[in-house]
């Protein structure tokens, strides 16, 4: 008997100490979350444009929203965000680095006229947010037009050979003429290929063979057309052939487990990356059929099936165009566990499916951004559990299926849509307003009960004759959804137009066919917690190091001095014992040229300086899916935005294109380089360069027409916004290397401008072409001590302008008043009983307007509203 109280006391010992060591492993959990959100704080960045498609030579207005990931409260951990245009080939055309201006990162893309027709992409990031994939990078798509092709249409014929080609034919309509242009000159650049011409027919068709695997994602071809009349740059996509497209099937849970009915979800995309919508039928192993249905949205559905025991399945997919390939789906598991979930008004509905002799405990995790909301272990003996999930954040919420041994056996995502965004209530002072008049607007911004919310949003306001807004990307799709998963999502704000039973479905395959990894959450639960790989950035810094000696070994004790002409900054700092210094503490604006000179500790000047270079992200595959438009209101908008760009900036510069090779003059051969061509688009010869009488090679440059100098090593041509390349003997260089080069050496100096004229050099920015007379430059300066750096500096801020018709002579200002962005503020603030107000004048004209409003407030509430402002006579 004795023996029996003892081992019972025994089990009841061993029982509570079981129990307690459960209770350990739970609060262990919810350390290691709060533990890897303080060691590893992320940002979120959104950005808001007035608008979603322009004209080359007009500005994209934007505000940029810079959030903590988890909570989505406003954010300025980093000193900077970082915001690129990227062409359709996925190089970037233009950076800017943004700062505060009081707490508000905010400014404006100054497109460059000469742009192509394209989509192009929007990017936005910041240096610290460098520590997670590039897929949680901010993107959006906008479209840039062109003046020169909004009367042109392009007609495309693409066909596939057998070898993989693409035989292409082009015709370029004349749409007010109803006629075919004929070209003098065309041609086409595949991807970031050289330019190649195609066959011209006798009925204006252009033909060619272009060389593109059908398996290949990046599909776009850059057109230049050009004849008496017009001069033609576009760039078009390219489409996948009809049979290359892949399908990909996602079980709930992970796994088929057998007998026992699985959900699986599919999603079909083309060979570029985008949806294709399919009909499927599941078969059997022996042949026989089991299920069969069509992809509900955008490529993606969902079917439902038993897999049986000793049997393998596959799916026979058939694509618009009637063709049908055969995909093996996931092999059938008796070992797994696997979760399922039901959601049903406020509540979350959680099975776990086991094999039939599964004895383990399990624990059920449920968080959202890096929360964790729930860590119990899971009853198997009941059917389900229910979670109240009306307190939950609206967002994704991430459930992993665990055992004792914090392994993660499944996974599953969730959609949670409560009430719980800011409310945004807009009320003018009157109901219909003529042109030139004033329209004011008061703003509510509020929470559950009424509660009111303090914060800022942004505002645009659009002419809805000529302007769509954008209804593809928002700032609840992109925070709440974009933002937390993995791969690209199409038109993300459809599953946020409604509640009803399409958007819920579609929404829950989304989350089936997506993936979970801003955070590794099955690390965490094993105790790894992740560290951020990139620094943040405080402030603008110029490092480098400092090399001496015969055998170049880093000098310590060096002195270091670096100075701005243009802002009168000057500092001086040593070297480290590796070498080693840096400058920071300052900041300056774009555009802004430093002289840094190094020196050994003795004073000499014996040593070489080397600085660290900018890096950025690489551009890798992105989608450019265009906005939503309407071709003929895309073409009005042109017309109305041109007509705006020649009123305030006088007409447009026309480039001449090569094919006016008649008006240049062939140079002499003496003094040739294999970069230029015979003709190119300016050149000075040796005595034309004497003649001007000037000895500085800036000043000969200004000579130029086309080409700006504002400033020391600061040079631009056709104000274009990248650098232009310095070929010197055929040789490229640094643009310092002009400092250090006699005007008196110069045989010749050619001006490249037209791309075509670039080919072997590359780049957007025209190229300095030298050739001296001995044909081996000799520099007046050579020191490896001494350098000239023009990094990327802040952007400077600019407004935006809002006419104010105020006075009868105001009103009656013959100039017409062809605003398509009415109104645009990055920046409203609401007091503290959560009321603002912004106000602006009617431009001409009585089509109706769209406002858009955006924003976050300060305890991370989104805020959103869409609605019209009407126009009468």
């Amino acid at each position: 008997m004795k023996r029996l109280l003892l081992f019972f006391s025994f089990v009841i010992l061993m029982l509570n100490l079981f129990s307690q060591n459960k209770g350990e492993t739970i609060d262990s959990l919810y350390y290691q979350f709060n533990k890897q959100l303080k060691v590893f704080p992320q940002e979120k960045i959104y950005l808001h444009t007035d608008k979603s498609y322009y004209l080359n030579g007009e500005k994209v207005w934007f505000r940029i929203y810079m959030i903590d990931a988890a909570s989505h409260i406003p954010v300025s951990i980093s000193r900077y965000a970082y915001v690129e245009l990227i062409n359709p080939i996925d190089s970037v055309a233009i950076r800017l680095k943004i700062r505060p201006e009081k707490d508000i990162f905010s400014g404006c893309i100054s497109l460059p006229e000469d742009l192509p027709e394209g989509i192009y992409t929007i990017r936005s990031y910041t240096h610290f947010m460098r520590s997670i994939d590039d897929c949680y990078f901010f993107t959006k798509s906008i479209k840039i037009g062109d003046p020169g092709t909004a009367d042109i249409l392009t007609e495309t014929d693409f066909r596939f050979d057998e070898k993989g080609n693409v035989l292409t034919q082009l015709k370029f309509k004349d749409i007010k003429n109803d006629t075919y242009l004929k070209a003098d000159k065309i041609n086409i650049r595949l991807n970031s290929n050289r330019f190649s011409s195609p066959k011209i027919d006798t009925n204006y068709s252009y033909n060619l063979k272009l060389n593109l695997s059908p398996s290949e994602k990046k599909r776009m071809m850059f057109v230049e057309f050009t004849n008496d009349k017009v001069k033609y740059r576009q760039y078009i996509t390219i489409p996948s052939p009809d049979s290359c497209f892949d399908v990909g099937f996602f079980p709930e849970g992970g796994y088929l487990l057998e007998n026992r009915f699985c959900n699986v979800a599919f999603k079909a995309l083309n060979a570029g990356g985008l949806s294709e919508d399919i009909q499927v039928e599941v078969f059997d192993n022996q042949n026989k059929s089991v299920t069969k249905t069509n992809s509900l949205y955008k490529g993606m559905g969902a079917l439902g099936f038993m897999p049986e025991t000793s049997k393998s399945y596959y799916a026979v997919c058939t694509n618009g165009r009637g063709i049908s390939k055969r995909f093996e789906l996931p092999a059938v598991r008796t070992d797994v566990c696997v979760l399922r979930t039901a959601l049903s008004r406020d509540n979350l509905n959680v099975m776990v499916q086991t094999p039939s002799d599964y004895q383990d405990d399990l624990y059920l995790l449920v968080h959202s951004r890096g929360i964790l909301h729930y860590a119990e272990k899971f009853d198997l003996i009941k059917d389900h559990l229910s979670l109240k999930v009306n307190n939950i954040p609206s967002g994704v919420l991430h459930l992993l299926l665990v055992n004792e041994q914090m392994q993660c056996l499944s996974e599953r995502l969730v959609f949670v849509w409560n009430n719980d965004q800011a409310e945004t209530l807009l009320t003018t002072d009157k109901k219909e307003y003529p042109k030139r008049s004033l329209v004011k607007n008061t703003i509510q911004i509020s929470g559950m009960e009424e509660q009111r919310l303090e914060g800022t949003f942004s505002v645009s306001v659009t002419d809805d004759k000529v302007v769509q807004p954008d209804t593809c990307n928002t700032i609840l799709s992109n925070l709440l959804l974009i933002s937390d998963l993995r791969g690209y999502i199409e038109d993300p704000a459809f599953y946020f137009k409604s509640k009803n039973r399409l958007n819920q479905t579609a929404l829950d395959i989304l989350m089936m066919t997506q993936g979970w990894r801003r955070y590794d959450v099955p690390g965490i639960i094993q105790g790894k917690v992740a560290h951020p790989s990139a620094r943040l950035e405080l402030g603008q810094v110029i490092s480098g190091m400092v090399k001496g000696g015969l055998l170049s070994k880093p000098h310590a004790n060096g002195k270091v001095s670096i100075m701005s002409f243009k802002t009168e900054y000057h500092d001086v700092v040593t070297t480290n014992k590796n070498g080693r210094f840096t400058f920071q503490g300052f900041e300056k604006p774009d555009s802004t040229s430093y002289f840094v000179n190094a020196l050994a500790k003795r004073g000499h000047d014996r040593v070489e300086l080397i600085l660290d270079k900018d890096t950025f992200p690489p551009v890798n595959q992105l989608y450019s899916i265009p906005p939503p438009y309407h071709p003929e209101t895309f073409r009005e908008y042109i017309a109305k935005a041109d007509q705006k760009y020649i009123y305030e900036n006088g007409m447009r510069m026309h480039y001449l294109d090569e094919v006016t090779v008649k008006a240049r003059r062939r140079v002499n051969d003496k003094y040739q380089s294999i970069y230029s061509t015979s003709s190119p688009s300016a050149t000075m010869s040796e005595e034309e360069i004497q003649k001007t009488g000037v000895t500085n090679i800036w000043d000969l440059l200004r000579r130029f027409p086309g080409v700006r100098v504002t400033g020391y090593n600061d040079v631009s041509i056709r104000n274009s916004r990248s650098q232009p390349k310095v070929v010197i003997d055929d040789f490229e260089v640094d643009i310092d290397y002009l400092d250090g080069i006699s005007i008196f050496d110069i045989g010749r100096i050619d001006i490249l401008k037209d791309p075509t004229e670039m080919v072997m050099l590359g780049g957007s920015g025209g190229a300095i072409v030298i050739m001296t007379k001995t044909g081996e430059a000799k520099f007046t300066k050579t020191q490896f001590n001494v350098q000239h750096i023009t990094p990327l500096g802040y952007f400077k801020a600019q407004e935006f302008y809002s006419p104010k018709y105020e006075t009868p002579v105001e009103k009656q200002n013959p100039q017409p008043d062809l605003r398509t962005t009415i109104f645009w503020s990055p920046c409203v603030q609401t007091d503290s009983t959560g009321k603002a107000s912004f106000e602006f004048y009617t431009a001409d004209g009585v089509s109706n307007y769209t406002y858009i409003i955006e924003g976050v407030t300060n305890n991370g509430k989104i805020i959103r509203q869409e609605g019209k402002i009407y126009r009468k006579e």
